[in-house]
Parts: C-alpha cells; structure tokens; sequence
C-alpha cells in the first residue's frame, strides 16, 4: 500500500486560489487582461493538467508574476511537494 500524501489537494487549492486566480481564471484572469497564457485553473482537472508547467514557474519564481499576489516559500514548498508525491487531484 502506497504512504498517504501528506500535502492534501484541498491545500493545493487554497493556494491556487488565494496565488493564482487572479490572473488564470476564466472569470477574473480573462476579464482584467492579465492572462494572456490562456491558461485558467478554475477546476481540478485543470490544476491537474497544468500542473508540472505551473509548479515549474512558481519554483522558477516566474509566477505570481513579480509575487504580485505575496506567495511563500512554505507556499511554494508545499506546491513542490504535491508534485513530489505524484500531483493527485482526488484527495
């Protein structure tokens, strides 16, 4: 039996939302011009697919665009992890 992740995809999307939304959601992202990636992660299926892109750009510190939206480094680390331990979007 695999070890239970310790990151929670729950925590995955607080941090989505409170780093990320602002700018790559269908909603807010498109509508105030910042998104021009296209890229939106309103629903898991979405972090899912955009996954190691995203985490390699909050690693890399390319996003949030100049920390626009104050991400951690706990944040950050956190994201990592869940990549880490196989990126699930069912926990």
């Amino acid at each position: 039996m695999a070890p239970t992740p310790s990151v929670a995809f729950s925590q995955i999307r607080e941090i989505v939302a409170a780093r990320c939304l602002l700018c790559h959601s269908a909603t807010s992202g498109t509508r105030i011009g910042f998104n021009q990636s296209g890229l939106a992660f309103d629903s898991p299926a979405q972090i899912g697919a955009a996954a190691p892109l995203m985490n390699a750009a909050i690693q890399a510190r390319r996003m949030p665009l100049g920390n626009a939206t104050n991400m951690t480094d706990a944040e950050r680390a956190t994201f990592n992890q869940w990549i880490v331990e196989g990126a699930s979007i069912n926990q």
